[in-house]
């Protein structure tokens, strides 16, 4: 086996039981040496999830970490990538008996902003804000608003911003029912990826009079198949080609080597490390 590449990044491997999908896996694992290969790729993994690990235990292994730090003005990215039948929507979504990472996250932020302002001491102040994106190719739209049809990523000194979408202010309750209203303006395909995007800005107000503000963004990404696919060669390598394209985006630590390719130009930041906090599991089934 050659030798795991390192990449810049938590990378967890979550198995699902296989179903009909089972035989056209193309991802394996050595879980002693933590690898797994895609193709001719191998990467080295943080953790890998067995069939039998819930969502409460996937989410509290490293993503609970993530989001916390978000509220104390840390970037975080969580994406989740696998083709159909691995459980990627599962993992990001759930279900009312087993919530997936977007629903245990906007209960975090909340829970966490309500037990801040609940102390009778606390001087801090919170703005939540959401954005619901889906990107397939180079087409970028709100689903919080489609009538919002003039989205583009813009590079602003380095950073890499989205321009003219929807940014709800939103409480907790309201925050779930936008993810609702993404889901019902998305449109599905294989290569569609979707970014749900909680801004979260804490004002704390300083015993001298002034004000200390942090922000800071978490990206919650349901990571499509971001190169073109082989249809005459199945979803095998719809798979293996998006997860080498993730890979490929990872390696380019040179910023004269930023990605063009929509959703990887926006993520491009949360791939390479920086002050970003990134975890990226990935789905795969057929074991």
């Amino acid at each position: 086996m050659a030798s795991p590449k390192e990449v810049p990044l938590h990378v967890s491997l979550r198995l699902s039981s296989g179903g009909n999908n089972a035989k056209r896996s193309s991802i394996t694992y050595r879980a002693d040496e933590k690898t797994a290969k895609c193709g001719g790729e191998v990467i080295k993994v943080n953790e890998i999830f067995l069939a039998d690990k819930d969502n409460e235990h996937v989410y509290n292994s490293r993503l609970h970490e993530i989001v916390e730090g978000v509220l104390t003005g840390e970037h975080g990215c969580i994406m989740v990538y696998g083709h159909a039948g691995t459980g990627k929507s599962s993992t990001m979504l759930g279900s009312p008996q087993n919530y997936g990472i977007i629903p245990r996250a906007i209960d975090q932020i909340y829970e966490r902003i309500a037990a801040v302002q609940g102390n009778a001491s606390s001087r801090c102040f919170f703005t939540v804000r959401v954005t619901y994106l889906q990107v397939m190719d180079e087409v970028i739209q709100d689903i919080i608003n489609p009538k919002n049809d003039n989205i583009s990523f813009v590079n602003q000194s380095g950073t890499v911003r989205v321009h003219g979408a929807e940014e709800v202010e939103a409480a907790r309750e309201a925050a779930m029912e936008l993810v609702d209203v993404g889901l019902e303006n998305q449109t599905y395909h294989d290569r569609a990826s979707t970014i749900f995007r909680v801004s979260v800005e804490r004002r704390e107000l300083m015993k001298d009079g002034s004000t200390l503000i942090h922000s800071a963004l978490l990206h919650l990404v349901d990571l499509g198949c971001i190169s073109p696919t082989d249809s005459s060669k199945g979803e095998t390598t719809v798979s293996t080609r998006g997860l080498h394209s993730l890979l490929s985006v990872v390696s380019k630590q040179n910023k004269e080597e930023l990605p063009t390719d929509g959703i990887a130009y926006y993520l491009h930041p949360c791939l390479t490390g920086g002050n970003v906090n990134t975890c990226v599991v990935v789905c795969c089934s057929g074991w």
